[in-house]
Parts: structure tokens; C-alpha cells; sequence
């Protein structure tokens, strides 16, 4: 960010060329904060703190905004002075993007921290952003000019670029399995930028997860059973620490998502299990992710609906996760999903579906079951063979 001065010579109030009389005054932007109607708080991933600072200081600190559509703006600043007779006030004003403007307003000298500045109050745009319409600015730009003679000329000061996020709606309130994290509004507003319908709005934040690249607002590589095969975070706030999580998680992190442009739905939270499985052999024992040889058919008299041994079976690279072409787990006994107006969405795999049936094909290979007589796993390739019960909250 470029932090310019801008030399101004005046004499009794008015703009002159240089003269041995005149007195010069030099200008420069301290810093900028964004307030007001339908500004949003947001908080910092790791120490879940609210941003509280200047969202741009001459020191090189910057904060991101926030604000729900249908509002404008709000902005107050700090401008140092260095002069050897300062005048009793000045005019400010400041011209943002999308012609999103902040009117003249008249500032008189403070000392502050040792020097003086001249600041603008907190002041609304004269345009508000578009109802409904989600955006994303990076960078929301704000020109900055001054008016030593009551607004009869304005020269410019400098130009502040600020990250700023809208959403669609005021995003859902806060709790403490879902807070205002920074990325959840990087990436929704980013995702979403120009969108309106809801509909649009999720499958664009979804989109997010399909290539399995998902980056919190560092630049950071989230992943997904990357180390462990017991795993990393299991929740959202975990997770925005760790960047390594499991299924839960990453359910949580999609629908937070959506929560943030104030798109809420009941039972979008889907836990499975296979236990409707019944089979002489034993007792189902989780699900298979792809992808898998299984190998020639062993012993299939004495258990014709799983021939597969797990002994015999090979683990070939996997579907790939979040941040891992080949996560260290494929299988397991229980699998969370989001469930969004009759859709799945599964934020590990990048994969969505209409139905369970449809997921089943799209990211199984199989199913385990144990058998109990013979203290054995066993396969099956038969994705009609088992059913799911599904336990459904809402997040």
C-alpha cells in the first residue's frame, strides 16, 4: 500500500504558489476505520478475536470490513498535519469505488499521541451497496482529498485500499459452534460475488471444495486426514487452528459458509452409519471410500454377501480430500454430511449428490462387515447391499 504525503501551500485560507509569506502544510492519511449500520464484526481464525484496530494504519496494520447489503458504508479517519502555523480547520472528503462517496466534512486540528490530526468523523457513503447482492472488494479503494479554502478548491492527499466483504443478508447470529470467522466471509463473499438467489449462493460456495484447494484467508492449505488416521479437528473453531480436520468439520465449515450470507436451514446436518446391513457373518462395520482392489473372492460359502477378505485387498490411491490427493483414511464407521434443500454436499470429497443413493455410487467402493466367527473383516462391492440411518440435527 502506497502512503504518499501531498505538500499544500496556503496563505489566509487560500491556495497560492509558493511565496517567502506562506506557510506549508504537509498531509498524510494515519488511519482509516469502518463503522456504522450494518457493519458485520468479524474475527480472527486462530485467536477467535473480534477486530477491533484500524482496518488501514500508516504503520502497514490492516483489518478487513464487513457490511450487509442494502447499507452503506461507514468511515471515520485520521489525517497528520505538520506545518509551522496550523490552519483552525479543514474540509475532507473522500471518493470510494463503485462511486460509493463520502461527503465533505469540516475537521479542526487534535493533538493526538504528540502530533496534530485532523479527523474526519464517522460518516455514511452517499450510495448504499445493492440490496440482496453479495460482493466482495479487494480492493475497496477510498481517494482522499482536502480543502484548505471552505471547499472552494480540493486537492488530493492520498488513496487507502481497503479488503471488504457484503453479504446478501445479516448473517446468522453467532454461537459457540459458529462464529464470524474471517475466512468464512473470504470465501463466501469471494465464491458469491454478484450472486442473489440462494441457490446460486450455495452451489457457488460449494464450488469452493470441488477442487479440493480450499485456502483460508492467509493463503493457508486446509487438508483433510492429511496425517493421522485418527484424524485432526472436529469441529469448526478446531479446525480454523489445526487446518487439518475430519468429516465434521468440514460439514460445519460449508454450511458456516452459507450462514455467514444469512442463509440458515434446519437439519442440514447428516450423520450415517451403515447398520442396515444385516448379514449371517457378523455386523457391519463401516463404509469403503474409493478407491480399493478387493482382490479375488475368498472363502464366498461361507459368506456369499461379502466374498472379499481384507487380507487379500488392496488400498490404491484414494479419492482425493481437502489439501490431500490420498488422505491416510478410506474407511470408516460413521460419515457426516451437509444436506442443504434436499441435496447432499460432502466438503471432504467435493462431492454433492441428490440422493444417497447417488452418493453411495459417486464416492463408495464398498462396504466391511466383521466376522465375528472367523475375527475377520470382509468386503463387499454391492453398494445396494447396505442401507444408512441417518441422524439429522441442524447446525
Amino acid at each position: 500500500m502506497k502512503c504518499s504525503t501531498l505538500l499544500l501551500v496556503c496563505l489566509g485560507g487560500i491556495l497560492h504558489s509558493v511565496s517567502a509569506q506562506e506557510f506549508d502544510y504537509t498531509f498524510s492519511v494515519r488511519e482509516v476505520k469502518f463503522g456504522g449500520t450494518g457493519s458485520i464484526s468479524i474475527r480472527e481464525d486462530s485467536t477467535v478475536l473480534v477486530y477491533t484496530k484500524a482496518n488501514w494504519h500508516q504503520s502497514g496494520h490492516r483489518e478487513p470490513a464487513a457490511y450487509t447489503s442494502g447499507n452503506a458504508l461507514s468511515a471515520s479517519a485520521k489525517f497528520e498535519i505538520s506545518c509551522a502555523a496550523r490552519p483552525d480547520s479543514v474540509w475532507i472528503r473522500g471518493f470510494g469505488s463503485d462511486t460509493m462517496n463520502l461527503p465533505a466534512r469540516v475537521a479542526k486540528p487534535v493533538l493526538d499521541s504528540g502530533r496534530y490530526t485532523f479527523n474526519y468523523p464517522l460518516t455514511a457513503a452517499d450510495k448504499a451497496f445493492p440490496s440482496g447482492i453479495v460482493n466482495y472488494y479487494d480492493p475497496f479503494r477510498i481517494k482522499w482529498e482536502v480543502s484548505l479554502d471552505n471547499c472552494a478548491h480540493w486537492t488530493y492527499i492520498d488513496e487507502t485500499e481497503h479488503k471488504l466483504y457484503v453479504t446478501k443478508q445479516a448473517p446468522v447470529p453467532e454461537n459457540p459452534y459458529y462464529l464470524h470467522f474471517h475466512t468464512l466471509l473470504e470465501l463466501s463473499c469471494k465464491n458469491a460475488k454478484g450472486l442473489s438467489v440462494d441457490s446460486d449462493i450455495i452451489h457457488a460456495c460449494f464450488e469452493e471444495f470441488t477442487d479440493h484447494e480450499v485456502l483460508n484467508y492467509k493463503g493457508q492449505t486446509f487438508t483433510y486426514y492429511a496425517y493421522s488416521m485418527f484424524g485432526g479437528a472436529s469441529d469448526l473453531r478446531q479446525l480454523f487452528r489445526q487446518k487439518d480436520g475430519v468429516c465434521y468439520a468440514y460439514a460445519q465449515f460449508f454450511i458456516a459458509l452459507l450462514k455467514v450470507q444469512g442463509i440458515a436451514r434446519t437439519n442440514n446436518y447428516i450423520n450415517f452409519y451403515n447398520d442396515l446391513c444385516p448379514d449371517p457373518c457378523g455386523y457391519a462395520g463401516g463404509i469403503i471410500v474409493k478407491n480399493w482392489d478387493f482382490g479375488p473372492k475368498s472363502d464366498t460359502l461361507a459368506c456369499p454377501g461379502f466374498p472379499y477378505l481384507y487380507d487379500l485387498a488392496t488400498e490404491l490411491p484414494g479419492a482425493p480430500g481437502v489439501g490431500t490427493p490420498n488422505p491416510v483414511v478410506s474407511g470408516f464407521a460413521n460419515h457426516q454430511l451437509a444436506k442443504i434443500d434436499g441435496m447432499y454436499y460432502d466438503a471432504c470429497y467435493g462431492i454433492k449428490a441428490k440422493t444417497m443413493a447417488e452418493y453411495k455410487r459417486l464416492a463408495l467402493e464398498g462396504f466391511v462387515v466383521y466376522d465375528t466367527a472367523r475375527a475377520l473383516n470382509r468386503f463387499t462391492k454391492d453398494l445396494d447391499k447396505c442401507d444408512f440411518t441417518e441422524t439429522v440435527e441442524t447446525y
